[in-house]
């Protein structure tokens, strides 16, 4: 029985969430934190896909209709259509999606697995997707699952590494400059969320209040440039100070919460550098950068977070794993 498991990486965004929307720059990095797809050829005409930590488990047929089928099968619903116009036989198949990842915590956890999703089952056929197919594939899913998706995400969990992003532009690549002086951690809130409602409400807030909140994402716009500056030169002082700004801009316009602005009291208090939410907001995650000698950060957060990682940033891209 042919067997193969893919993998694609979660993210975080370090700069730049929401404002990308409106044609801000944004930034993001992939973790070393993945999902992977485990798929089998198997008998007949059905994809019985599954994942035991994110709790579904679906058959999907070829003439399935997306609002025949449960909210999280839709996402991979969509991109076996995109499949299907690509030139791609519906294979029998068993797929196990396991994440790594909490899910709706704003770590790009829908887009990996879409990504791994798609490169496993295309590997099947014996014709994995391109880059460039994957990615479109992934964000077919990701229209599913919020709406009007940046593209970050997939972008991503397909190409890995660091990107800026301009929703006009795309993504381009960033020449980071690690320092093994810092290290970054993510901490979950526990609260989960769904981004498409969130980011038509910060929309919809723009658009009502544009006369004031045009001068927010003209300061989102200057944050992203000279953060942009600071990563290329490895200046992490003027990193932390700009993720501090970062996370002022953001409550500014209507997205963080209690959660999340207890978890930044904590990891500040305890010797972080800088501190913000990632991802949409209201609940989710915070990324913090702190000095590498430091645990007190890691461990007083742990008493708090139902998940936090120390995580390495610039993580490859989608890949097969095992063949």
């Amino acid at each position: 029985m042919r067997r193969v498991v893919a993998s694609a990486p979660g993210k975080v965004i370090l700069f730049g969430e929401h404002f990308v929307v409106k044609g801000c720059l944004g930034i993001a990095s992939a973790i070393n934190v993945r999902v992977q797809a485990e798929a089998r050829l198997t008998r007949g005409e059905k994809l019985r896909l599954y994942s035991r930590n994110l709790g579904f488990r679906v058959v999907l047929r070829k003439d399935m209709e997306l609002e025949e089928l449960p909210e999280d099968a839709r996402p991979f619903a969509s991109i076996l259509r995109y499949l299907v116009s690509q030139g791609y036989n519906f294979l029998g198949a068993e797929i196990e999606i396991r994440s790594h990842l909490p899910p709706g915590a704003g770590l790009g956890s829908s887009a990996a697995s879409a990504a791994a999703f798609a490169l496993a089952y295309t590997h099947l056929h014996g014709d994995a997707l391109d880059k460039h197919r994957l990615f479109i594939a992934s964000l077919e899913a990701e229209k599913i699952a919020h709406g009007k998706p940046s593209g970050i995400d997939p972008t991503i969990s397909v190409y890995g590494g660091w990107i800026a992003y301009r929703r006009d532009k795309g993504a381009s690549r960033v020449n980071a400059r690690l320092d093994a002086g810092y290290r970054f951690i993510v901490a979950d809130t526990g609260v989960r969320r769904k981004t498409g409602p969130i980011v038509e409400s910060v929309l919809a807030l723009a658009e009502k209040r544009w006369d004031v909140l045009k001068h927010v994402y003209r300061a989102a716009e200057e944050v992203s440039e000279k953060a942009l500056r600071a990563l290329e030169i490895g200046d992490y002082e003027t990193i932390a100070d700009l993720m501090n700004i970062s996370q002022g801009l953001l409550n500014a316009i209507g997205v963080s919460s209690l959660e999340i602005e207890k978890l930044i009291a904590i990891a500040r208090s305890s010797g972080a550098l800088g501190a913000k939410l990632t991802g949409a907001g209201r609940g989710g995650s915070i990324v913090v950068l702190a000095p590498s000698d430091s645990s007190r950060v890691t461990e007083t957060l742990k008493g708090y977070s139902p998940w936090v990682s120390s995580v390495a940033l610039g993580d490859e891209g989608s890949r097969i794993d095992q063949e």
